[in-house]
């Protein structure tokens, strides 16, 4: 079998029978007519959907007034504290009406400098943790819990207008009355020299354990009746004058144990001992008692 011979031409021109490659790969492997125009319209939808979708967020950005801080009712800060020299992060709120809803936050809620800070709810609960001090602001009043320590201080001069240690709140001069449903406190006292006059259509003093009253004079004055009760084992001392009346000629006397003594009245009779006991017993009747109820 003869070897094969191999040639060398600078032209192409030299082999007739040679075909050009590269025009029939071109023909191969190139876009058709229909597919190209298909390729070309999807490129033209993804750029119309892109400059919409760029014009959203731009007018996003400018109704919102969105920056590198946040937005127009909501901006977030970095500021130093004077009082640590740290930086720290805070959320600024700006608006007239804010609906919160459940806030929960670590650091402090506060307003603007010289404006006051307004909060509207139905129930607004404050609260340090599960088991911390909580502050619940309702419709018919405020109430602390878990408490340990109260102070109300001074925006001004920082010093305790009111402390829960020393509760000790002083009326100015120029209040003169002073209207309330209900207090609870440990002592109401008047100045010296002045007089704690305390006027309500049905007064209701209660001591869980115990009232005690300190006056130079005292009066208890009711259109109905004056009522001093106490429980089954307490006891009521009156020291000083006791005058059981309205008029300087004080109660009249009856001539008890004397039979000419109204029968419509009683006598005030008390028990000998260590366990003073008070019964009354008829106008017209000694005073005499039972053992047993004087014992």
């Amino acid at each position: 079998m003869p070897q094969p011979a191999y040639m060398r031409s600078g032209s192409e021109t030299s082999f007739p029978s040679a075909t050009d490659s590269l025009h029939d790969s071109i023909h191969i492997t190139g876009l058709r007519e229909r597919r190209l125009y298909a390729v070309i319209g999807c490129l033209v939808l993804l750029s119309i959907l892109a400059i919409f979708l760029l014009v959203i967020n731009i007018m996003l950005i400018v109704s919102l007034q969105m920056s590198q801080h946040g937005m127009q009712f909501l901006r977030f800060h970095n500021v130093l504290n004077p009082d640590s020299e740290e930086i720290e992060k805070i959320v600024q709120f700006d608006g007239n009406n804010i609906d919160l809803g459940t806030v929960v936050t670590n650091g402090q809620v506060t307003g603007y400098k010289d404006k006051e800070l307004y909060v509207y709810g139905s129930r607004v609960l404050l609260s340090a943790g599960e088991s911390g001090t909580r502050l619940m602001i309702e419709e018919n009043g405020c109430r602390f819990e878990n408490t340990q320590h109260f102070q109300i201080i001074s925006t001004e001069t920082l010093k305790p207008l009111f402390s829960a240690q020393h509760p000790v709140i002083t009326i100015d001069n120029s209040i003169k009355k002073l209207s309330t449903n209900k207090i609870v406190t440990n002592k109401i006292r008047a100045p010296i020299d002045e007089s704690l006059k305390v006027e309500v259509e049905n007064l209701s003093i209660r001591g869980n354990e115990g009232i005690r009253m300190e006056a130079n004079a005292m009066k208890f004055f009711g259109s109905t009746s004056v009522n001093f009760n106490t429980s089954r084992d307490g006891s009521i001392h009156l020291n000083g004058n006791v005058r059981l009346d309205t008029s300087s000629r004080g109660l009249p006397l009856s001539a008890s144990p004397a039979l000419s003594a109204s029968i419509d009245a009683f006598r005030v009779c008390a028990c000998r001992g260590t366990r003073s006991k008070l019964f009354f017993t008829p106008g017209n009747k000694p005073c005499e008692a039972s053992n047993a109820l004087c014992t």
